[in-house]
Parts: C-alpha cells; sequence; structure tokens
C-alpha cells in the first residue's frame, strides 16, 4: 500500500510540473544565461547634449528570440540615464522600444502575448503623447557582456496650431479634420495597417474673423497621402456645413511640428499654408496649398453624411510643385548645371512653368558602414536618418535620400560629375559601380543601386545626400 501511495505521490507531482512548464511565456528557457545585455536609449537627434531631455519616458523595452519570435522579457525605463540589464544564454535577439507609452494611456501586452508586430493601442478616451520607436537586433556570445545603446525616434508629429482667417461672420462654427491618420504603433516601430481621423474644433477670436485652435497635439503620421477638410457651419438655419478639403502630397510625416493656416478668400476659396520644423537631423521644409469652390463639398450637420457636388477634391489646383519639390522659394538667380552651389554640386537645373527654377544638389560627402538590420526598413530608416548628417551640407536644408531616377543619374554620369567634386574641398568622387542607398517612391522603402541592378539594401551601401531648391529667377 505504502509503495502505491508513494507511486501516485511521483505521479502527481511530475503531472503538477508538466503544466507549470506548459504555462510558461516562450521563450522563458532563454533568461538566467551567461551572457549581460545592458540596454540604454538616446534621442536619435543630431547632437548628444540634449539627448536625454527629447526622450519620452516611459521607454518600454521589449526582447524578442529572434530564431522563436517569441518575447523573452519586458520592463521600462523610466527616467533619465537609467539602464536595464539582463542575464540571457547565448543566442541572437531582437530589441524593440516604444517611449512615451505609458500604462494610463495605452494598453501594453506582455512578454506572454507580445509579439514584434503588436499594436500599441490607445485606451479609451486618451490622446496620443510624443511617441518614440527604436529596433535592433544583436547576437550574444556565451559568457559575453554587451551594451546596446537605442537611438529613439519621433513616431507622431506635432499639431501646435490650426487658424482659420476672415471667416465670414454668418459662420458659427469651424473645425478642420485631418485623414487618414494610422491608428496605432507597432513594437517594431511600424505602424498599424488601421487608420483614423483627427478634428480640431476652432475658437472664435476677439476680431471676429479669425477662429483658432492651439492645443498641442501628437498624432501618428498620414499614409502616402494626407487630406485636410475646413468645414464651415453657417447660420442660416439649414442645418448644413460646407467642407473644403485638399489632399497634400507633401507627406504628415512624424518628427515634424506642423502649423496650418488658412484665409478665406470669398468665391475664389480657401488659401491654406502650412510651415512645418523639425528636428536638426530632419532639416526644415515648407508646404503650401490651396483650394477653391469648385473642391467643396456640403454635408448634413446632423447625420454627417456627405454630399456630392460631382467636383470632389480640387486635386493639385494648378500647383507647379512637381515631385519633391518644396513650396519654399529662395529669391534670387538660380546657380548654373554641374556647378559648384555653396559646396554642393547642381546635379539637375529644370525650369517650371511658373518661372521658377527647381535645383536638385548632390552633396559632396559619402558615408558606408551603417549599422541596421536589412529585414527591418524601420531600423534601416533609423540608420539613414541618424547618418544623414553626417553627408550634409551646412547651410542647406533638407537633405534627403535620393530617388532612383537621381542616383542612376548621377551613376551614369560620375565621370563628369568628379570633375566638379574634385575641386571641392574633401569631397568623395562617385563611381558608377559602389552600391548606393536610394528611396523607392512607391513604397518608401530603402533600396540599394549598385551598377544598374537593384537590391535590398545591406552594410556595403554608400550613403549620398540630395537636396531640392527653389529659385524665384533663372
Amino acid at each position: 500500500m505504502r509503495h502505491k501511495t508513494l507511486f501516485l505521490v511521483s505521479a502527481v507531482l511530475l503531472l503538477l510540473t508538466s503544466c507549470i512548464k506548459e504555462v510558461l511565456p516562450e521563450g522563458e528557457s532563454k533568461l538566467g544565461g551567461n551572457s549581460m545585455l545592458t540596454i540604454k536609449t538616446r534621442s536619435g537627434g543630431q547632437t548628444e547634449a540634449n539627448d536625454n531631455a527629447n526622450i519620452s519616458y516611459p521607454v518600454q523595452i521589449y526582447v524578442f528570440d529572434a530564431e522563436e519570435g517569441s518575447c523573452v522579457t519586458t520592463a521600462a525605463i523610466s527616467q533619465n540615464n537609467q539602464e536595464l540589464a539582463f542575464n540571457l544564454k547565448e543566442g541572437r535577439y531582437d530589441v524593440c522600444a516604444i517611449a512615451g507609452a505609458d500604462a494610463e494611456s495605452y494598453e501594453l501586452p506582455t512578454v506572454a502575448n507580445a509579439e514584434k508586430t503588436t499594436v500599441v493601442t490607445l485606451k479609451d478616451g486618451k490622446q496620443h503623447t510624443a511617441l518614440m520607436g527604436a529596433t535592433n537586433s544583436i547576437s550574444l556570445a556565451d559568457g559575453e557582456s554587451n551594451t546596446l545603446t537605442l537611438a529613439l525616434r519621433h513616431k507622431t508629429f506635432l499639431l501646435q496650431e490650426v487658424t482659420i482667417k476672415n471667416v465670414p461672420a454668418k459662420v458659427t462654427a469651424v473645425a478642420v479634420e485631418i485623414a487618414p491618420l494610422h491608428a496605432g504603433l507597432c513594437l517594431n516601430g511600424s505602424y498599424s495597417t488601421e487608420t483614423t481621423l483627427q478634428q480640431m474644433v476652432l475658437t472664435r477670436q476677439e476680431d471676429g474673423k479669425t477662429w483658432t485652435n492651439t492645443t498641442e497635439t501628437h498624432l501618428l503620421q498620414a499614409g502616402e497621402e494626407g487630406t485636410i477638410t475646413v468645414k464651415m457651419t453657417n447660420a442660416d438655419g439649414d442645418g448644413k456645413v460646407k467642407s473644403y478639403s485638399y489632399t497634400s502630397a507633401d507627406k504628415l510625416e512624424a518628427n515634424y511640428k506642423l502649423k496650418i493656416e488658412g484665409t478665406y478668400t470669398g468665391n475664389t476659396g480657401i488659401a491654406l499654408t502650412g510651415s512645418i520644423t523639425a528636428e536638426e537631423w530632419a532639416g526644415e521644409r515648407t508646404i503650401a496649398f490651396e483650394f477653391d469652390e469648385s473642391g467643396s463639398t456640403e454635408v448634413n450637420d446632423e447625420s454627417g453624411n456627405n454630399g456630392d457636388n460631382g467636383n470632389g477634391n480640387s486635386g493639385d489646383n494648378g500647383n507647379d510643385n512637381p515631385g519633391n519639390e518644396p513650396s519654399t522659394v529662395i529669391n534670387g538667380k538660380a546657380p548654373a548645371l554641374s556647378s559648384n552651389y555653396n559646396g554642393a554640386y547642381v546635379l539637375q537645373r529644370t525650369v517650371n512653368d511658373n518661372g521658377t527654377v527647381t535645383v536638385v544638389l548632390l552633396s559632396p560627402k559619402m558615408t558606408f558602414g551603417l549599422s541596421f538590420n536589412p529585414d527591418d526598413q524601420t531600423s534601416v530608416h533609423a540608420a539613414i536618418e541618424a547618418a544623414l548628417p553626417e553627408v550634409s551640407v551646412d547651410g542647406i536644408s533638407g537633405w534627403r535620400l535620393p530617388t532612383y531616377e537621381e542616383i542612376k543619374y548621377a551613376s551614369d554620369n560620375s565621370s563628369n560629375i568628379n570633375k566638379t567634386l574634385k575641386n571641392i574641398t574633401g569631397a568623395e568622387t562617385l563611381s558608377n559601380s559602389v552600391p548606393y542607398f536610394y528611396l523607392k517612391t512607391s513604397n518608401n522603402h530603402v533600396q540599394i543601386y549598385e551598377g544598374g541592378a537593384t537590391k535590398v539594401p545591406d552594410t556595403a551601401g554608400r550613403l549620398r545626400a540630395f537636396a531640392t531648391l527653389v529659385f524665384s529667377a533663372e
């Protein structure tokens, strides 16, 4: 009888042990190893002097087993200069960081249910904070100690002010809507596919004609195109709202501070101008757009259903701004093709229909050996953005990756371009066979151009910066 009792007790203990093992989070076996991973964070800005001040706390850290894809552990950095240290077993790990997402405002995944594509969602009634993100991969050898510094990037843009001027006295309400905006942010820094809109309700000012909203609001960036809609309610007693919409070719991108100013001009419609400023590494640019009565629609204020007047959006309204061309115009004569403009090479020169001249510049500087995960476009973009200041020319803003057409043109004409570059102090000459990074405009992915062939990005890529300027005279 005693032997039977001992057998039953052993069987029960074995069963309990088996059950406990089953409910352990995936990847838990990677903890408690002989390797030390220390994680630090810094801002992705150009300088390190104010890095910590730019970080949004807390910073949620998620460590994933790169092979299994399971979450190994998670922890939070809650204050300046804090570090996290994990004892892990030998292996390769993916580390994701989301800054500014606190448990009060966001639904945060746990170790048990976290995946790299898990969306950090807002709780009901909450607004986005200054979210930042970073991701990187690291390999740990047995007994190794490694410190990983994650460069956090802004994932929201800051809408600082919306103003509509010269509003008719009969208007009783003004609102501005921005759409479509990404609704959520994944742990790996990518945006969710769900979209939403943001409505800003404006308040009439003392002059009776100006309506303003100065509430600073963080918003996840828009998709390929963003639509700004101005809605005015008339005091005609018919419950109608007149709506003016414009689809901008300029992205409402993360890391920018945005102000929108519109002026109602009567029958000619509304003219809107927007200005964008950003952190040093992202540069500065100004966007401008306009639309008129032909692009307006009427909606019923109570139902919220749009009425179609057959005109729809006014599109570009004859805007002379093609492609990447900025709206800021530099007063003065455009430099000559193939010349040296303030230390940069004039690669292309186009006279526009309105008399202005668009100039594409190529920086004389080049860098390579960037550190990123080739399989993660967020990681690639972060590395590129961090390195752009190294290859920029002082006094010229808006440095960026080239398009396929631009880098192909530069590569094909490298011999002629090098004749000018050799006369610029410290310039790196071009080659038609060296791999260069470029931005694929159809999906915003960074790729490599090499001797006419294209391929996925790798660490052999060379970074050359390009910029577009517009001059007032030929």
